[in-house]
């Protein structure tokens, strides 16, 4: 299994865990919200995250990731335009340290994104090989805020470091099917 693909199992174990360990019932309905949302996200099943029961009727995300500018996304079927960007390339988060709080949940992430290098070259980016994968990795910082019902009102989402573009050894390469192999089973927590 790719070591990159372990810690993205490892990261939902932590983040399961911090949720089954939150004593106080509103900071657990949050965190079971969070974890669910990012079963659904990495499984492709990003419509279901605005359900009722998850999200306020008007989300936004304040995004700003591989850019000076931090990019406004407000009511669903902005967000969802963000979503469908993204599409299907494997895109997980590892090596965190997540905390709730009775307003949401604050969160020191990696993110890594595995692209191909004609994707790179399309972004300006320099890379040796147009056919070889590579990872596209940073930290983030996130603030997650949550109503008094534990719906999701909106994401923070900033990158804090520079990215790092890393020529990926074929074991260490994944596909969206195996990141959302082990996310699905965080869906119905």
């Amino acid at each position: 299994m790719s070591r990159y693909l372990e810690e993205f199992a490892e990261y939902m174990r932590d983040i399961m865990r911090i949720t089954e360990e939150e004593k106080d019932p509103h900071r657990h309905a949050i965190m079971r919200n969070y974890v669910r949302h990012h079963g659904l996200e990495f499984s492709g099943r990003v419509d279901e995250i605005f359900a009722p029961e998850m999200s306020v009727k008007e989300p936004f995300y304040h995004i700003k990731l591989f850019t000076p500018d931090v990019v406004t996304y407000t009511g669903v079927d902005e967000i969802m335009e963000l979503y469908k960007f993204v599409g299907d390339q494997p895109l997980i988060l590892g090596s965190s340290r997540v905390a709730v709080g009775d307003w949401g949940v604050g969160a020191y992430e990696t993110l890594y994104v595995f692209q191909e290098g004609r994707a790179l070259q399309a972004a300006g980016i320099e890379v040796d090989d147009p056919g070889a994968t590579y990872l596209r990795s940073c930290q983030l910082a996130e603030f997650w805020r949550y109503d008094s019902d534990a719906k999701l009102i909106g994401e923070d989402t900033y990158q804090i470091t520079p990215d790092v573009i890393t020529k990926l050894a074929p074991e260490d390469v994944i596909t969206f099917e195996q990141q959302a192999e082990i996310a699905r089973g965080y869906i119905d927590v």
